[in-house]
């Protein structure tokens, strides 16, 4: 989703708390700018052996799947993620060694270079100054914010909060961690089935909603919703107070 401007960006901050190597990197892929890439094109014919002189502006790649959704914070599938990752930048990604590296930000926020205050409730990042959009406008703090107001309007379906959906008559799709899905399915294997593929794999399950009485489709979505939920939901859930 674009702002007034065309603009679009993605992040997160909103009541991290003490951050994990999990919530650090869902925030730096978040924050995203419209960086297109330059280099070669792919084609049919022979890899040139030599670079461009200079950028062509266009980059052809072939994909196997048809792109579905191109709002990098909207549910996707494996084939978008790989399109976001070419066309927008985080504020910082992680290397396959696990490092964290600077992208947007200039550098990762820490508690030793004060980007973190000591409880993590605070953050602090400094965003390079060098950044434009595809239209040459400055990439600024402002951008950052409208992604982190996006996350957090209710009335949009940011993909992190998705536990829940009806993709056709008869049957439900929830999200479920693999020990839930497995426990389910093994208990009600008419009712619960995972989704086939890698979505079943990463705990998506169907229920088969003609089977299933009420009280075990609200059970079930209770707990895809604390999967997701936010901490502070989750405790006054497990409390009794909502």
């Amino acid at each position: 989703m674009a702002d007034s401007t065309g603009k679009f960006s993605v992040g997160g901050l909103h009541h991290l708390g003490i951050p994990n190597r999990r919530q650090f990197f869902q925030l730096g892929a978040g924050a995203a700018a419209g960086w297109t890439l330059a280099g070669n094109a792919f084609a049919q014919s022979e890899r040139p052996t030599n670079p461009p002189d200079k950028p062509r502006g266009q980059v052809i790649a072939a994909l196997s799947q048809e792109p579905t959704v191109f709002h990098p914070l909207m549910p996707g599938i494996e084939v978008d993620q790989g399109i976001w990752w070419q066309v927008f930048s985080p504020l910082w990604f992680i290397e396959p060694d696990g490092k964290f590296v600077p992208d947007l930000a200039r550098e990762v926020p820490t508690v030793e270079n004060g980007g973190l205050s000591a409880d993590g409730l605070t953050w602090k990042i400094k965003l390079r100054s060098d950044v434009k959009w595809h239209d040459g406008t400055p990439f600024t703090a402002e951008d950052v914010k409208f992604s982190l107001d996006l996350i957090n309007n209710p009335d949009f379906r940011v993909r992190n909060r998705i536990f829940v959906s009806l993709p056709e008559a008869g049957r439900a799709v929830v999200k479920l961690d693999r020990d839930q899905q497995e426990m389910m399915a093994a208990a009600e294997p008419s009712v619960f089935k995972p989704v086939p593929g890698g979505w079943g794999q990463k705990g998506w399950t169907s229920i088969m909603l003609e089977a299933c009485d009420e009280q075990t489709f609200r059970s079930a979505i209770r707990t895809a919703w604390r999967n997701v939920a936010p901490s502070t939901l989750r405790k006054r859930f497990d409390a009794g107070q909502i």
